[in-house]
C-alpha cells in the first residue's frame, strides 16, 4: 500500500509478491523495491505510476532490502540460505551472492562510507 503521508491518505494498493517484509526507496524517490519473503522474489515499483515494474526471482526468504543508487544496485538478505543477494538492476539479475552468517534480518547501505551493514538474528 502506498500513503501519503502529509493527508494520511491510501494512494494506491499494488500487488506485489507473497509476504511482503522489506522495503526501501531509491534515492531520486521514483522506485520502491520491496522484498517478498514467501515468493522469493523483490518488485521493482514505479511510483509516479504506482504500479509494478519487474520482478526479479533470488534466493529463499528473502527478508530485508538496500539500494546502492552509485552503482544501480539491490542487496537483499537470503534469510534462510545466510546470504545477501546483490541484484544489478541495469540487468534485472542476481550477480553475486554472499555468505554473511545465520538469519540475516536487516540492511542498510551507508552511502557516505560505500558501507553495506548487515544484521544477523542470531549473532552480536
Amino acid at each position: 500500500m502506498l500513503f501519503d503521508v502529509a493527508t494520511r491518505k491510501l494512494l494506491a494498493t499494488i500487488t506485489v509478491g507473497l509476504a511482503p517484509f522489506g522495503v526501501t526507496i531509491s534515492a531520486d524517490g521514483k522506485l520502491a523495491f520491496v522484498a517478498n519473503v514467501q515468493s522469493s522474489t523483490i518488485t521493482v515499483i514505479e511510483l509516479r505510476f504506482m504500479r509494478v515494474a519487474y520482478s526479479v526471482a533470488i534466493g529463499q526468504f528473502p527478508y530485508a532490502i538496500a539500494h546502492d543508487p552509485d552503482r544501480n544496485r539491490v542487496f537483499v538478505t537470503n534469510q534462510h540460505e545466510r546470504t545477501v543477494a546483490v541484484i544489478d538492476l541495469k540487468n534485472l539479475r542476481e550477480i553475486r551472492r554472499v555468505d554473511v552468517g545465520d538469519y540475516p534480518e536487516g540492511i542498510a547501505f551507508v552511502h557516505t562510507y560505500r558501507q553495506l551493514d548487515v544484521a544477523n538474528w542470531f549473532r552480536n
